[in-house]
């Protein structure tokens, strides 16, 4: 594994792991299930804390059983923390993948940005839930990355 996917899979990991310490707490019940275009945010905000910028959204509307999915790609590399919401009997995904060309990611490639994906109602939806607005409180607190609601 290069250096760069070894940081990058260290912050997705912390992302990961943070959410996770947070559920133990009682936020995010059904996470990883649903939660990939919020997560994408949260890696993109986490990595932007970390210096590093030019970070994409991809999305692909058809992606396991049909289902959309959203991951963020920057400088070749695909990452993800919510691929095992597709486990099945037969395959298991990994909680945190950081990678380069593998089939599953590669052949779904659909370049969008930020603005594009995450829309306005979509966002406002999710915003507005008291419970989501402490799931994200909980882990900015735990990855140390500061919320600026724009009030």
């Amino acid at each position: 594994m290069e250096d760069i996917e070894k940081a990058l899979y260290k912050y997705c990991e912390a992302v990961r792991n943070a959410i996770e310490q947070c559920k133990k707490d009682g936020y995010f019940k059904k996470f990883p299930d649903g939660c990939c275009g919020m997560s994408s945010i949260w890696i993109y905000d986490y990595l932007k804390s970390k210096g590093i910028l030019g970070v994409e959204f991809r999305k692909q509307d058809s992606f396991i059983k049909n289902y959309h999915h959203v991951w963020v790609h920057w400088k070749g590399y695909d990452m993800d923390i919510t691929s095992d919401q597709f486990d099945d009997d037969n395959t298991k995904y990994p909680p945190v993948y950081v990678g380069k060309g593998d089939d599953l990611y590669k052949s779904y490639y659909d370049n969008t940005n930020r603005e594009d994906l995450f829309k306005l109602e979509y966002i406002g939806r999710l915003f507005f839930d008291e419970s989501l607005i402490k799931d994200l409180e909980a882990l900015y607190k735990k990855l140390d990355i500061r919320i600026n609601w724009g009030c």
